[in-house]
């Protein structure tokens, strides 16, 4: 598999999940902040997904790719469930590449997908910074400022 054609078959589960193309990502909006993810090629054969959230009461725009996001993270660490398959499907030489990626498809087109869109309000975002859920990622200081006057 190439790397393009894993990219395309993300960005497809994703659109499944109610997730549009806009600007070099695909976005959802949500109540009080929108959310992004992509797929980037990492070291070697490793490709990432990565999911951002940009705050509506901090911008008037979202964002148009992950890494200008409020905060953004590696998908497995949001969902470290599922950690193993997702960096399984990414290693696009390693012997269990085929079979991780297509359940991983099914998840971002059902579990993972429903979970960021669950994910994707502020209040929701609020809640998982309290519960210490989005520490393994990269979180503006004026994301921050909001959410912990809040917290």
């Amino acid at each position: 598999m190439t790397g393009a054609e894993f990219k395309r078959g993300i960005y497809r589960a994703f659109e499944r999940a109610g997730f549009a193309k806009q600007g070099y990502a695909l976005q959802v909006p949500g109540d009080g902040a929108t959310t992004l993810v992509d797929a980037h090629k990492g070291f070697g054969d490793q490709w990432f997904i990565n999911a951002g959230f940009c705050l509506h009461r901090l911008a008037s725009e979202p964002a148009d790719r992950v890494e200008k996001a409020h905060m953004y993270f590696r998908l497995e660490r949001l969902f470290p469930e599922h950690q193993v398959l997702i960096l399984d499907a990414g290693a696009l030489e390693d012997p269990r590449q085929p079979g991780a990626y297509p359940l991983l498809l099914e998840l971002l087109a059902g579990d993972i997908g429903a979970g960021l869109r669950a994910l994707g309000t502020e209040q929701a975002i609020i809640e998982a910074y309290r519960m210490g859920r989005l520490n393994q990622g990269l979180v503006l200081g004026i994301a921050r400022e909001m959410i912990l006057p809040s917290a």
